[in-house]
């Protein structure tokens, strides 16, 4: 254990590492937390920082060595946008076939839409520097276009929320609302909000161990703004108390070695929902 870590972790071994600590956050999250006398773990809570952040830095690596990132950028929102159908579904069969009653299985945020827009924003930026030193300002208009174009889903929730529509509903959750969301997530609802799709495009972009420092940077920068601007919307999934043990992702950066692995990326995918759907379901147990 002691060789391999000397040679580094390379892109898989870290996502599992970020796996573990993914699990450990959501088992505190929906089972400790459930029932009357139970609370959740602040240790665990803050372990569970790490997981983000680590996923979000193999996701980087992963657009700047793929040979197709529109076949990643797919990939991603195909996932999401099953992700939470299954979500949705679960839900509506937990409430009418199993408690019977309006229960509430949790619509969590999908993680996997931050990351799609993280991979669509490094890919524009790339193409728009691209354009700015060739002088195609042809180019250059395009990219701004797609860079406008990535808040059109937040156009149209916005739109719908507004124009008031009826809407069907189980449990605490509105079918419309959710379905809609799933397939067009709009960008300030986004988990962890934009601030963490920008500091996926600074890592990106920073060669070496200055990626470690760059993303040190927004850990301090959560932890001094959060007692300044943990109420402003969208970015309050960012700035709250808690959110800079993040910090702790460093040390696994640090030992990539810039390897990628055995991938297991249909695993990675199914797994995300399916524990958090799971682990929801017993939470709700618990609870009676």
């Amino acid at each position: 254990m002691l060789k391999q870590l000397s040679k580094g972790l390379n892109a898989n071994q870290v996502k599992w590492i970020a796996l573990v600590f993914m699990t450990i956050d959501h088992i505190n999250e929906y089972i400790l937390s459930a029932g009357v006398n139970l609370v959740q773990n602040g240790t665990l809570r803050d372990l569970g920082r790490i997981a983000a952040p680590l996923f979000l830095f193999v996701l980087t690596e992963s657009v700047r060595h793929t040979k197709d990132k529109r076949r990643l950028i797919l990939r991603l929102y195909i996932a999401g946008a099953l992700g939470s159908l299954f979500t949705i579904s679960f839900t509506i069969l937990a409430n009418e076939f199993v408690f019977f009653g309006p229960i509430y299985m949790g619509m969590p945020k999908n993680i996997l839409f931050t990351y799609t827009y993280t991979a669509i924003y490094i890919c524009l930026l790339e193409c728009g520097m691209k354009y700015i030193r060739t002088k195609n300002m042809k180019g250059v208009f395009i990219t701004v276009a797609g860079v406008m174009a990535t808040f059109l889903p937040q156009i149209v929730y916005s739109i719908y929320d507004v124009a008031g529509f009826h809407s069907i509903s189980v449990g605490f959750v509105s079918l419309q609302r959710e379905v809609l969301a799933a397939f067009l997530p709009p960008t300030f609802f986004i988990e962890y909000s934009l601030m963490f799709v920008l500091m996926g495009i600074c890592i990106y972009f920073s060669k070496g161990k200055w990626k470690c420092l760059v993303f040190a940077a927004f850990c301090v920068l959560s932890y001094l703004g959060a007692p300044i601007v943990s109420n402003l919307w969208p970015f309050t999934d960012f700035f709250w108390q808690g959110q800079a043990w993040m910090i702790l992702a460093i040390p696994f950066m640090f030992l990539y070695n810039g390897e990628k692995g055995t991938a297991h990326k249909t695993f990675f995918y199914v797994y995300y929902p399916a524990h958090r759907v799971l682990l929801s379901f017993v939470g709700v147990l618990m609870e009676g």
